[in-house]
């Protein structure tokens, strides 16, 4: 799942919490790129109740996102 915000709207403990929902599964890596958002990553991860590893990150994590399709339009297009 991919919790929006940016730089002016930081997203809550509670959106957490709702991604974390949303996702079938027991353990999720959360990638926060953002310093803002690290504490309250960390506070959903102590309130869920899944297994939420949190790693602060300072790179674009949706690009990295196993699931994520990559852009159907290339950069370097072949004749």
């Amino acid at each position: 799942a991919i919790v929006g915000g940016g730089q002016t709207k930081n997203p809550s403990t509670e959106e957490f919490l709702k991604a974390f929902d949303s996702v079938n599964t027991d353990a999720l890596i959360v990638l926060p790129n953002n310093k803002n958002i690290i504490l309250a990553a960390q506070q959903a991860a102590s309130l869920s109740s899944k297994r939420v590893q949190v790693v602060p990150s300072s790179w674009d994590s949706k690009m990295y996102a196993p699931g994520v399709p990559p852009d159907p339009e290339p950069v370097v297009k072949y004749r």
